[in-house]
């Protein structure tokens, strides 16, 4: 018997899962500080319009600044009167933290996700650049994989037992649909809890 087969798009957090070494997937980033939002990133219109590069956090004079992600530092020093720590994560991104009172790390210095960079001034910036362009450093949070792959049905339900979500278009007439867990409509696909 020839197993039916259905086009699967797994969207996973990867931050705690087991046994996905498979799926390719981008560096985890986490917030840089536990603090409130004070200005969003907003794109400028132009190169040297108005806008927020970046994402200010209003955080307590002295509260701890750590790394978003793994990398290395490639700048730590003073800028305007402002102490910076820039660190270079691979793959064309950098990340930059800004308006700093103290700063712990120094150029070349490895860092690992959660290593103190410095501490904060009375407000802190985040920035992020990839390719040499300012992009929204949130993207960078709860860091998402996709993969695409054409399994059988039994397969893409067994992945769905393991990891507990999935996306697919069941073949036109199939029972799987009617066969397997709640479905969802969400545009032409159905998800599958």
């Amino acid at each position: 018997m020839r197993a039916s087969v259905a086009l699967l798009l797994i969207s996973l957090n990867l931050g705690g899962l087991g046994g996905a070494e498979a799926l390719e997937h981008q560096p985890t980033f986490e917030p840089p500080v536990d603090a409130p939002v004070s200005d969003p990133y907003r794109p400028p219109s132009s190169p040297y319009g108005p806008g927020n590069r970046g994402i200010e956090y209003d955080t307590e004079l002295g509260q701890v600044v750590a790394a978003a992600g793994a990398g290395t530092v490639v700048f730590s020093g003073w800028v305007g009167g402002q102490q910076y720590v820039t660190v270079d994560h691979g793959q064309q991104l950098r990340t930059t933290y800004s308006w700093l009172r103290t700063r712990a790390m120094q150029r070349g210095q490895r860092v690992l996700i959660g290593t103190p960079l410095g501490t904060s001034g009375d407000m802190f910036h985040f920035g992020a650049l990839r390719n040499g362009e300012y992009i929204d450093p949130e993207t960078l949070f709860g860091s998402v994989s996709t993969h695409v792959a054409l399994v059988a049905i039994d397969e893409a339900f067994s992945l769905i037992q393991r990891v507990g979500y999935a996306w697919f278009r069941p073949p036109i007439g199939s029972a799987a649909a009617m066969r397997y867990g709640r479905c969802l409509v969400v545009s032409d696909c159905i998800a599958f809890r």
